[in-house]
Formats: C-alpha cells, sequence, structure tokens
C-alpha cells in the first residue's frame, strides 16, 4: 500500500490568534499547543514572535487570511484605491468592479505609473486580498 502523503496546513489568521491566546491566557506549553490546535511544532513556534503583529491584523480584518500579502509593486495604488472604496462604501455609494478598475487607472495616471494596467486579474486580486464581495 501506498503512505498517505501529509498535507501542509497553515494556521488561519483566527488559528494564531487562538494559540497566542491560548500560551499566554491559558499557559499552554508548545507541546500543549500543537496537540490542542493539531499542528506542527514549527507553526507554534513562529506564530509566537509574530503575536502583536498576529493580533493587530485581526484586529483589521475578519480573520480569514492566511497569509501577509504579497507585494505587487503597485502598494501605492492599491492603498489609495482602497482609502476611496472604503469612504464611498461608507457613504452608502454603490461601487462596481468596473468603477475600482477606473479609479486605479486614475490613481496610477496621477502617480506617475504609466504601466499600470487595472486589468481583471488586478481586480480579482484586489478584491481577494481585502475580502470584498459583491452584494
Amino acid at each position: 500500500m501506498a503512505s498517505e502523503e501529509k498535507k501542509y496546513v497553515s494556521l488561519t489568521l483566527n488559528e494564531k490568534v487562538n494559540v497566542v491566546q491560548a500560551i499566554e491566557e491559558e499557559k499552554l506549553s508548545v507541546l500543549q499547543a500543537t496537540i490542542k490546535f493539531r499542528r506542527g511544532k514549527t507553526q507554534i513556534y513562529n506564530t509566537l514572535p509574530q503575536k502583536d503583529t498576529v493580533i493587530s491584523e485581526s484586529m483589521a480584518s475578519n480573520g480569514k487570511i492566511k497569509r501577509k500579502d504579497n507585494r505587487t509593486g503597485n502598494e501605492e495604488i492599491n492603498k489609495e484605491v482602497l482609502e476611496w472604496f472604503v469612504r464611498d462604501k461608507s457613504k452608502g455609494l454603490p461601487i462596481s468592479g468596473t468603477m475600482l478598475q477606473s479609479q486605479a487607472l486614475n490613481v496610477a495616471k496621477k502617480l506617475g505609473n504609466a504601466t499600470f494596467k487595472a486589468s481583471s486579474g488586478w481586480l480579482d486580486c484586489f478584491k481577494s486580498r481585502r475580502n470584498i464581495v459583491w452584494n
């Protein structure tokens, strides 16, 4: 019989917060945490030095993020588009994907980035990274 391959399952942001809380508040050892969360000791050990970052990211998001954002080279554009999105959405204005792409192109032009293209791929990644879903 062929042996089963183990799959690597990374900790979600909520799980990382739970690990930090369990170790700090419940005074669990790393071994106890590996058993409780069914993860390897390396994942538990790697989470501990990042506890401040983990908690701040958890407060800023809904806890579903598994990994850090990959750098795209368009961080300034993404940041300004997100600020615009949050500002207009909080006013109750309807926003579409086309509007996001148009705003991204305007921001890129303002920043002097002539090579930026607000493609469908950019839009999908932007929405995915920020957990944006259309109602």
